[in-house]
């Protein structure tokens, strides 16, 4: 492992530590592949109807491809391969071209360890690369992980193709930031990876820097902070500013939804005008744009939506936000978003269909407890199935 880590360390840019930590989670999924015989026993049942029995087999696809990222480069090829090959697949790798030596090496590993030659195979290059592989006949089955437009477009792609196709989008970890230690108890209970962070932070962004700031986050170029108090968030709406912020468009990215103009006037519902590209003018807790006379009713509408409580941040805008003391008009309103947009920085909004909304009231935590009771009982229904 010491052999790995320093090289994935060197080229990656990543502590020894926190590449030794990234070769052992891709283990634990060896660890599984192993055991996965047990699991490709097919199954056989007699008389599921009069005179029939019923019986399955698993077979192999054949070739499946890994196209891989490159802030973990021995992780996620690890969650890939190792059941491919274990369920008597081939296997061909195209990692990032930004640290590409890792998977040469795992590849020289695997061939010491006897694994036959062409079992394994790394093929090194940029789009040209992938579009190969997403068009090639004797690929049976691609794996994706990495932002949502290439997932999309690599999904697209592959179907299109007749590959199945597993394409992870909108995140590649999910963490738990807290201030509260039965919090972190309740998280590291259920196996949820969970940081305690200080106290002291005017707001949740200051608290994602935080955690940010840390080693094992350093990789992340894109940070994406869903409020607590957001627990229905759609995917659409995380999707939507992750991707103004990938693309390249924005600094910051945040969602919205249509908005009940008979809520304009309740504080607890956030609004925000945009320009008609869809940068942020401003958020707030009044009634904006001002209507003036009842008979432009049918422009305000379209002109006005209401926030989603999701923010996706460029690592340097992150940076920039909270070296910024509170704005007067970010304490005035108790809107931290209003920091970032009062010293100039543009904020992309992403326009979702409505889902359920966020939690602000009390009436909202007793819908919020209703939704989450319902959710519980249909877990455990699947569960006992």
């Amino acid at each position: 492992m010491q052999s790995l880590a320093e090289l994935l360390a060197s080229e990656h840019g990543k502590t020894v530590d926190d590449a030794k930590g990234d070769i052992q989670r891709g283990l634990e999924v060896i660890e599984f592949s192993a055991g996965a015989p047990h699991l490709l026993k097919g199954e056989y049942s007699e008389q599921v109807s009069t005179g029939i029995d019923q019986f399955s087999l698993r077979q192999p696809l054949g070739v499946c491809a890994g196209i891989t990222p490159f802030n973990f480069p021995c992780m996620v090829p690890m969650w890939m391969f190792p059941i491919a090959i274990a369920c008597g697949n081939s296997f061909v790798l195209k990692p990032s071209e930004r640290d590409p030596s890792v998977s040469l090496m795992l590849a020289d590993l695997l061939g010491q360890a006897g694994l036959p030659a062409g079992v394994f195979n790394v093929v090194q290059g940029d789009k040209a690369a992938v579009d190969a592989l997403l068009t090639h006949p004797d690929v049976a089955a691609v794996s994706f992980v990495g932002s949502t437009p290439i997932a999309r477009s690599i999904y697209e792609t592959g179907t299109r193709n007749g590959k199945r196709v597993q394409a992870l989008g909108v995140a590649d970890r999910c963490v738990v930031a807290t201030d509260a230690p039965e919090v972190v108890a309740a998280c590291r209970a259920r196996g949820i990876e969970v940081c305690l962070t200080r106290s002291e932070h005017p707001s949740g962004t200051d608290r994602v820097a935080e955690v940010a700031d840390r080693p094992e986050f350093a990789a992340m170029d894109v940070l994406l902070n869903v409020q607590g108090d957001e627990p229905f968030v759609s995917r659409e709406a995380l999707a939507g500013a992750v991707d103004l912020v990938v693309g390249g468009r924005y600094p910051i990215g945040t969602a919205a939804v249509p908005v009940d103009l008979s809520l304009q006037a309740r504080p607890d519902v956030v609004k925000v005008i945009c320009t008609d590209e869809g940068r942020a003018l401003y958020f707030s807790r009044a009634p904006i744009p001002f209507l003036r006379d009842a008979a432009d009713t049918p422009l305000l509408a379209p002109l006005v939506h209401q926030h989603v409580g999701v923010y996706a941040y460029a690592r340097e805008a992150l940076r920039q936000w909270v070296d910024w003391a509170p704005h007067p008009l970010e304490l005035v309103e108790r809107l931290e978003q209003l920091r970032p947009l009062a010293h100039g920085v543009p904020i992309g909004v992403a326009v979702v269909p409505a889902a359920e909304g966020g939690i602000d009231t009390e009436d909202d935590l007793a819908r919020a407890n209703r939704l989450w009771q319902q959710f519980s009982a249909a877990a455990a229904s699947v569960r006992s199935t």
